[in-house]
């Protein structure tokens, strides 16, 4: 986790699924673990049109409350947490260094992202229409397999 507090990340942002995935707590938790070191991160959280959330139940309400449900939560933290109706409300935003989760973030919203530099932590075992090696070779990029951060020392 240090070396996201370190690299100063203003923001994490997830593009909400039309269910509920791991991604959307790592999201919420890599945030609150930045915010705990610097108080001017958000978490982006963001809704696609082209999803069907009324199925599961899925909006603003049940997202907060499931945060509420899960974690002990100080009041201030929730009001860093902006919920967007579309991928292309994103260039309203522009950011200094972001912290992207889940494969799929990447592919709805790297057209109006706007930030100086991307930190990407990607799934390896999850297919993705991003171009990773393409991507890599980009100097504002710096891609992070999901596996490797969890490996444990021998």
């Amino acid at each position: 986790m240090s070396i996201f507090i370190k690299s100063n990340i203003n923001a994490v942002i997830h593009v909400i699924l039309p269910f509920i995935n791991g991604g959307l707590f790592d999201a919420f938790e890599y945030y609150t673990s930045i915010y705990d070191y610097n108080k001017e991160v958000y978490l982006l959280l963001i809704f696609n049109p082209a999803f069907d959330y009324y199925t599961n139940n899925i909006n603003i309400a049940t997202i907060q409350s499931m945060f509420d449900d899960k974690y002990i939560l100080s009041p201030d933290i929730l009001d860093n947490i902006i919920f967007l109706k579309k991928p292309s409300q994103l260039i309203r935003y522009q950011f200094n260094k972001v912290l992207i989760l889940d494969n799929h973030t990447l592919y709805y919203i790297k057209d109006v992202l706007n930030a100086q530099e991307y930190h990407v932590i990607i799934d390896p075992f999850i297919p993705s229409k991003t171009d990773y090696q393409k991507l890599n070779n980009s100097s504002k990029y710096h891609l992070y397999s999901e596996l490797l951060l969890y490996k444990e020392k021998i």
